[in-house]
């Protein structure tokens, strides 16, 4: 991918194999974590659809002649989401919604947001907190929609926001209302 930066573990052939050693093993996942995370963000697309995603040079690469295989690359999917940074989209872990932040951290980020604003008791839209002034010069800009929507439902189950959102309607358009 265009200006992304592999770490220099990625030009490393075991690497692209599971370790059978506890600790090395625990800093691979680590490793791979971080990497995946950080395509993620790079791609602006937080949705990994493991077997697209294993024939892109984030689980290939190419001039080592070396892959990680789809089975590793669930493996450490899986990790990902046991460590609070990721969620499975289907029963068949075929598609993984890759969080830069947990949904906590968001969550922290934007009621920091919402009391630095004055926003406490106020009607904002997804739309306007992902696109609108809000975002502006914030970390918001950063966030997807799917995981802004986890983050305030984590808001809403600390009694901080309530999400509204009409039947059929679109997402973006649903309203929030900051306690």
């Amino acid at each position: 991918m265009s200006g992304f930066a592999f770490p220099e573990l990625y030009s490393w052939p075991p690497f692209f194999t599971r370790q059978r050693h506890e600790e090395t093993l625990a800093k691979q996942k680590e490793e791979w974590g971080r990497l995946i995370r950080g395509w993620c963000a790079h791609s602006k697309a937080p949705m990994l659809t493991v077997a697209e995603a294993s024939k892109t040079a984030l689980f290939t690469n190419a001039a080592l002649g070396r892959a990680l295989s789809v089975a590793d690359a669930c493996f450490f999917l899986d990790d990902l989401v046991v460590q609070g940074y990721g969620e499975w989209q289907d029963g068949g872990k075929e598609r993984c919604l890759v969080f830069l932040k947990k949904p906590e951290e968001w969550a922290d980020i934007v009621q920091e947001l919402v009391d630095s604003s004055g926003l406490s008791g106020s009607v904002v839209t997804v739309y306007e907190m992902l696109q609108g002034d809000l975002a502006v010069g914030t970390l918001l800009k950063e966030m997807d929609q799917p995981t802004l929507l986890m983050a305030l439902r984590v808001l809403e189950m600390r009694g901080k926001a309530q999400v509204i959102v009409e039947e059929g309607e679109d997402l973006a358009d649903a309203g929030v209302k900051f306690a």
